[in-house]
């Protein structure tokens, strides 16, 4: 039994990159999303070094990301920082000789919103009204809509107290 060689050789395919990507986009201030690059193949022997960089401070990306031997995807972690105006930045990867970019905007996070504590002694006869104050931490660009709901703790609905539920708004700019 010979073997005779033709001279064939089966082409490889050599893997660029193909895209970067974020999700969610847009991401809210003080959140993470995660990132995506991806190859146009399978990534070689020892894996596929993709460098990512980004001049703006809205968001933070680890300088690079490994595809492993054999896959053609990522991902990693990008994280931002708290923030109260709206920002936005290039991500830009790099591999092969290869660039892709993609804009990630960062929402303002959504202002801290609190409710007072309220407290009546207890009587035995009646209904009386007790007012709880709902603030935010900071004005808000747009509407605020919340749903206040009562719940048992010491006080118990129905012998105690009547249960309410209400959604309520606090308008753009007010706290």
């Amino acid at each position: 039994f010979e073997v005779i060689q033709l001279g064939w050789k089966p082409s490889v395919v050599a893997a660029t990159l193909s895209a970067v990507a974020v999700s969610p986009n847009p991401v809210s201030a003080g959140q993470s999303a995660t990132g995506t690059v991806t190859l146009t193949a399978a990534a070689p022997a020892g894996g596929a070094r993709v460098t990512l960089s980004s001049a703006s401070a809205a968001f933070v990306v680890p300088t690079s990301v490994t595809v492993a031997q054999g896959a053609t995807s990522a991902t990693f972690t990008l994280t931002t920082p708290t923030r109260t105006t709206q920002a936005s930045g290039t991500l830009s990867a790099v591999y092969a000789g290869v660039t892709r970019t993609t804009t990630v905007t960062v929402n303002p996070a959504p202002p801290a919103l609190s409710i007072s504590d309220a407290m009546m002694a207890e009587g035995n006869s009646g209904t009386r009204v007790i007012t709880f104050n709902v603030r935010l931490a900071r004005a808000a660009s747009g509407t605020v809509s919340y749903t206040a709901t009562t719940a048992n703790g010491t006080a118990t609905a129905g012998s105690d107290y009547v249960a309410r539920s209400a959604t309520q708004t606090i308008a753009a700019g007010q706290t």
